[in-house]
């Protein structure tokens, strides 16, 4: 393993190549892939766009789509 990370420290092609296979794959979150590959989300996103690859929208599940919404409606009822 200490290899792989020596590798990954010293060849930035590699980490950026390996952030979004495992993207691709569906193996990292957008997030998880950016901060791989030494990046923020957005310059990891030009980088999908630039390749042609989609990016995914992660969805929520019922139960944080509706703490979502609660918590709108909270903030609204407050002003």
């Amino acid at each position: 393993m200490d290899a792989l990370r020596y590798l990954f420290s010293k060849r930035q092609d590699l980490r950026l190549a390996s952030a979004v296979e495992l993207y691709q794959e569906g193996k990292v979150t957008l997030s998880r892939a950016a901060e791989m590959a030494g990046m923020v989300n957005e310059e990891f996103k030009d980088v999908l766009v630039e390749k042609g690859l989609k990016i995914r929208v992660e969805s929520l599940s019922d139960e944080e789509f509706n703490e979502g919404l609660k918590l709108i409606k909270d903030i609204r009822e407050k002003r």
